[in-house]
């Protein structure tokens, strides 16, 4: 079922989160006071229980209870907070992206850094050993790019599109509609970071990983909408 408009607008309580995601209260109420969980825009100057929390508070606390079931400890579970909270920010400043914006805008930045400009090409100079001579070949090539795809491109590098996925499959309704939302859960140096399983990199091949945790993220948000 997708995520109704009446949760996504509602407000929760501590107590109420607890509830959802089968968390005791007390370990919720250390979460918030360690900033975990952040308030919902607007609702900051409550305190304590009478606080109240968006919905992304909740999917962000099955997720830190699925990772602290795996023997995550405390600093882990605080830089995974830290990274799913600035998704959720990142991605409120333009709730207009879609996916298919996303990956314009993706490819649109890394078409950039890899193809010099015509106007930087010497008279006399070799094509460069790749698939186009310039960036406007490849943007001829391209088609169509939507303004909204132009504008956020500059910015748009491996982090910010990564971030966007991860908004997709946890906070979007294609939570509901996808049966493989699988990320890895690994460590880059002293940092935990999530990427998608699907994700063509050498570096995060599980093969390549000394440990990971994979999580299948609709399998743990649908049952608290859906139980």
């Amino acid at each position: 079922m997708p995520l109704a408009a009446s949760f996504v607008q509602a407000r929760y309580t501590r107590q109420q989160i607890a509830d959802i995601v089968g968390i005791p209260s007390d370990l919720l109420a250390y979460w918030s006071k360690e900033g975990l969980l952040v308030a919902a825009e607007g609702e900051g100057l409550g305190k304590g229980k009478h606080r109240l929390f968006g919905f992304e508070a909740i999917h962000i606390a099955a997720v830190l209870k699925e990772l602290g079931r795996y023997g995550v400890q405390t600093s882990g579970l605080k830089q995974m907070a830290t990274l799913l909270w600035s998704v959720v920010r990142f991605c409120s400043l333009h709730p207009d992206v879609t996916e298919s914006v996303r990956h314009s805008a993706a490819a649109l930045h890394r078409a950039k850094a890899r193809y010099p400009s015509r106007s930087s090409l010497a008279a006399d100079a070799k094509a460069p050993a790749s698939d186009y001579s310039c960036f406007e070949d490849w943007l001829e090539d391209r088609g169509p790019i939507s303004d909204k795809a132009r504008e956020i491109a500059p910015w748009f590098d491996e982090m910010a599109d990564l971030s966007f996925a991860l908004y997709l499959d946890l906070f979007s309704e294609a939570i509901f509609h996808e049966l493989d939302t699988r990320w890895i859960f690994t460590h880059s140096g002293d940092d935990l970071i999530a990427v998608p399983e699907d994700l063509p990199l050498e570096s995060i091949n599980p093969e390549n990983l000394r440990s990971y945790i994979t999580i299948n993220l609709s399998l743990i948000i649908k049952p608290l909408w859906n139980p």
